[in-house]
């Protein structure tokens, strides 16, 4: 299985491995790589996930799950239909 450069940034980034160089931080292990299988086994929110990212300094975009869509709110007609059931 041949990954490309971007795929293979991003499990990087998955998995914690983006940089090995010493850079003075604590970091908790296995942080990143935890919160997106919490995520993606709906565990957490995606609020959540963006708060435990940010902790690693990373966003939700950069290890590949995007933003959730936002529920619709029903129109007037919509509530006014259902109002009449």
């Amino acid at each position: 299985m041949q990954l490309d450069k971007n795929h293979l940034k991003m499990w990087k980034k998955r998995l914690g491995l983006e940089s090995l160089e010493r850079t003075n931080t604590i970091s908790l292990d296995r942080l990143v790589e935890y919160t997106v299988r919490a995520y993606e086994q709906h565990q957490i929110t995606f609020e959540r996930l963006e708060y435990l990212l940010s902790l690693s300094g990373l966003q939700a975009g950069q290890v590949g799950i995007t933003s959730p869509e936002q529920p619709q709110i029903p129109s007037d007609e919509e509530l006014s239909s259902l109002m009449e059931m």
